[in-house]
């Protein structure tokens, strides 16, 4: 069985007018029954603060104020098992306008249940504020949550936007007994759906219902496609350790509008190829058009850039300079508030602009890039059967240099060329190739990636020990290090690195490299650290200086969803361990080896002894960056190993 995983959307297409008959559900607000007063836990998940007792979401078409509008009602009914636990009292309903037009929040009920007692939320409790530049939420809390609590809300959404049809999240973070969605869809609107995840429906049942909706100006009332999918007994969507977005797994219905025929028969294709977002792209505004600026950068980069005559160092020489002269802003933009030109002269700007400066530099200098358009990875993977350009949410570089290609990203100044930032590894992006056609890209990490400590210790006849360490880091290892060394003082990064390894000075820290992203991060400090002694008996612990491997990240009985490292990383820890005349050496630990199958994975113990000094030499390795979900007991009894001989391997002395 292959252990590495390959990551794929999985999804299922709903067939239209398929039907399976279920008995179905319902829900009336501000009547709970007797038996959900008295539900005291959930059988089917213990340790659940609060379940989702029934939950339902209608999308139909109304005319209002004389317009054809989308309407969106939903209604949510939960049962507080564990106050103290629960954090979802807040509620936050997302709605979405632009300069033109906005969605709207209507009939707005919240109410909160204690036995027969009843509250409302009042009007002055529900506020409203921005998100970003389009989306806001209306947002409220319940009152006088405790154990036993039964919360309900419902509300209507307006809106003018029908591409923005959206769907219907089965699975969340709490357990859910019963969950619908229906939609009502008149002929002249084609939506395709799609079903994602591994929960099976309950419901599924698509019907012609006729004179659903009466269009002033029209002779005959429109007929609809009425469809109802539920799901029952849903579990709780759990985060796990080292795992891509949960919105890759998470089971839920998505529509994307195809098609509207107006009144007058006049049709409107919103399903697009990427052929279609090629040509779009050449003329958009906040992207296409801000990869205008080659001339702009011939006179604005330094003319020793340009002329350097081998490929490969001209694109390092230009990336380092946009990494050096651009500070970035934190902030992601994609389709707005993109503006190259200013960026550069401001010599700071968003994830967008830099990358988009790079890329007209390299251009400029005539090395041929391309955007390449990603996903971060708390979002889901893009879909790679069609466009859905709101997927992506992240800007890169692309170019290719004679037959190696690479993917830029110039936002991080601890990056070295070639390097794609932790961040934005998920799985896959897309080149707009605006010449000959975009394509798909795999986005790979870097694949050397080491942490190398090697120490000269001594063993005094004081039972002190000291050593002098040297610690060198490559690739994303060097990355995260020098991120904690950004965080604050020296004094600092020094005194969280002693509250990681426990009984432990460190003096004398020297940091070469960095600020250079073009050589190797290497750390140089002095140590002391304090042995256990019991009776006559002196306990040093072989691994003070390595605190990787504490406590196994794999604990849990089983796991639902792939394993994501995000890259391959290994680890070399050499130790000479001069131990001063007085001590005898009682025990040495065991030699010891873990291998994972297919040459994946390995961990590795080594001790030697010439006279009185010993020798540790300790290797892991972690040679994939991602593992199917059949693989997690492997991982877990690899990890458990690695654990276990790093937390009870000891040399034992004794005094002569």
């Amino acid at each position: 069985m292959p252990l590495k995983n390959s990551f794929v959307l999985s999804f299922v297409l709903i067939i239209t007018f398929s039907i399976t008959a279920q008995e179905r559900k319902k829900g009336f607000f501000g009547q709970p029954t007797a038996q959900e007063h008295a539900m005291l836990t959930y059988d089917k998940d213990p340790e659940a603060t609060a379940v989702i007792l029934f939950e339902s979401g209608k999308n139909s078409f109304e005319m209002v104020d004389n317009r054809l509008t989308l309407i969106k009602e939903v209604y949510r009914k939960i049962k507080v098992l564990n106050a103290q636990k629960f954090d979802g009292a807040t509620i936050e309903i997302p709605w979405y306008a632009n300069k033109s037009s906005k969605e709207r929040v209507r009939k707005l009920k919240v109410m909160t249940h204690n036995g027969g007692l009843q509250r409302f939320v009042s009007e002055d409790k529900i506020f409203e504020s921005d998100l970003n530049e389009n989306w806001n939420v209306t947002k409220f809390t319940f009152p006088d949550v405790k154990d036993g609590s039964i919360l309900e809300y419902s509300y209507r959404i307006e809106s003018p936007f029908f591409w923005g049809f959206g769907g219907w999240d089965f699975q969340e973070d709490l357990p859910k007994i019963y969950s619908e969605f229906e939609s009502s869809i008149p002929g002249n609107l084609v939506y395709k759906r799609s079903l994602f995840g591994t929960q099976e429906l309950s419901l599924n049942d698509v019907k012609v219902k006729k004179n659903c909706l009466d269009v002033r100006g029209t002779e005959q009332a429109a007929a609809c496609e009425v469809s109802v999918y539920a799901m029952k007994d849903i579990p709780a969507l759990i985060e796990e350790s080292y795992m891509l977005s949960s919105d890759n797994y998470r089971s839920r219905l998505e529509y994307e509008l195809q098609e509207i025929t107006d009144f007058y028969g006049d049709t409107s294709y919103y399903t697009k190829t990427w052929d279609d977002v090629d040509n779009e792209f050449k003329t958009e505004k906040d992207m296409g058009r801000q990869l205008r600026y080659e001339n702009y950068f011939q006179q604005a980069l330094p003319q020793q850039l340009l002329g350097i005559p081998d490929a490969f160092e001209r694109a390092k020489a230009i990336y380092y300079h946009i990494q050096d002269h651009f500070t970035w802003n934190n902030k992601y933009r994609m389709y707005s508030d993109v503006r190259v030109k200013e960026a550069y002269e401001e010599q700071k700007g968003n994830n967008s602009e830099i990358n988009l400066a790079l890329i007209n530099a390299l251009n400029a200098a005539q090395l041929n890039a391309k955007i390449l358009l990603s996903a971060t990875r708390d979002t889901k993977a893009p879909n790679p059967l069609y466009p859905v350009l709101t997927d992506f949410n992240y800007v890169m570089a692309y170019v290719k240099i004679g037959e190696v290609e690479y993917i830029l990203d110039a936002t991080d100044k601890d990056l070295k060329f070639g390097i794609v930032p932790f961040r934005a590894l998920n799985d896959k992006g897309r080149v707009m190739d605006f010449e000959n056609g975009s394509f798909w890209k795999s986005i790979d990490p870097e694949p050397k990636n080491l942490l190398y400590i090697k120490a000269q210790v001594l063993v005094s006849a004081e039972n002190e020990v000291v050593a002098t360490v040297t610690e060198t880091h490559t690739g994303y290892s060097e990355i995260f290090e020098k991120q904690k060394l950004h965080k604050g003082s020296q004094a600092n990064y020094v005194t969280e690195k002693e509250s990681q390894l426990g009984s432990i000075e460190i003096r004398n820290l020297s940091i070469n490299n960095e600020k250079n992203p073009t050589k190797d991060l290497t750390l140089e400090y002095a140590v002391t650290y304090e042995p256990e002694i019991v009776g006559d008996q002196i306990y040093i612990d072989p691994f003070f200086l390595q605190p990787e491997f504490k406590i196994n990240p794999f604990l849990a009985e089983n796991r639902s969803f792939p394993i994501d490292f995000g890259y391959p990383r290994s680890i070399h820890y050499a130790l000479a361990i001069t131990i001063e005349k007085g001590f005898k050496i009682e025990r040495l630990p065991e030699n010891k080896s873990f291998k994972l199958p297919e040459d994946i994975g390995n961990g590795t113990m080594l001790f030697s002894q010439n006279d009185n000094t010993v020798y540790l030499r300790f290797t892991f390795a972690v040679n994939h960056q991602s593992f199917i979900t059949e693989a997690y007991p492997i991982l877990k009894e690899f990890f458990g190993n690695v654990v276990n001989l790093q937390t009870n391997s000891f040399i034992v002395l004794s005094k002569r």
